[in-house]
């Protein structure tokens, strides 16, 4: 991933690469005073990955680099600071657009994860409603469901915790999305993380969403 990494960047005639395969990222980004450093996520303890991405973010504009971009884990990478996502499964060429955005002082969310801001956008402005109105009425089973959505259980994993069927599972989802008026998934699971019902940072990677 380095080597391949190292010779594409070095074949573009406005990058450079300053220092390459260090583990301390934070380090790197102090000592070398890079425009931009790239950082691979999955390389990283899972334990302690999101601290080490927001020191390097706090030193140098930062792009995170993942197999996973899964709602959560994509959510958590901007908190943390970085001014960017790239999908490994992706081809070069969003790569080198998301460098020189990043470096031009844009952020690189793709595609997928611009509608993803849209949603943060709109449930940013529903829970400031929601908080002038008053929080909605939410039974116990609607609080554990919003955790494990939080969590990034997949709603087959979520009928088996709670002994249910899948479209039980559905239905209850689409009630609490109707509740809390947020527009799907995605949003729910940073209302999840807005109002403390799942830390995100301490989340099991083989929950992930694919």
């Amino acid at each position: 991933m380095l080597d391949s990494l190292v010779s594409l960047i070095v074949n573009e005639p406005d990058l450079k690469v300053l220092i390459e395969g260090d583990t301390h990222g934070s380090m790197v980004a102090t000592r070398e005073q890079p425009d931009i450093a790239l950082f691979d996520l999955d390389e990283a303890d899972d334990d302690d990955v999101f601290e080490r991405l927001a020191k390097t973010a706090a030193a140098t504009r930062t792009i995170a680099l993942s197999i996973s971009v899964d709602p959560v884990r994509s959510l958590r990478v901007f908190q943390s600071g970085a001014k960017g996502l790239v999908s490994k499964r992706h081809p070069a060429e969003p790569l080198l657009m998301a460098i020189r955005k990043v470096h031009a002082g844009e952020a690189w969310l793709g595609r997928s994860m611009a509608a993803r801001g849209l949603d943060l956008a709109r449930v940013d402005r529903q829970n400031k409603r929601s908080a002038a109105t008053g929080a909605p009425a939410l039974s116990a089973r609607d609080r554990q469901l919003i955790a494990l959505v939080g969590e990034g259980w997949r709603n087959a994993d979520i009928a088996r915790h709670i002994v249910a069927s899948e479209a039980t599972v559905r239905a209850s989802l689409s009630s609490i999305f109707r509740k809390l008026n947020v527009p799907g998934r995605f949003a729910l699971m940073l209302y999840a993380s807005q109002h403390g019902y799942v830390n995100l940072s301490h989340r099991p990677r083989q929950q992930a969403l694919q």
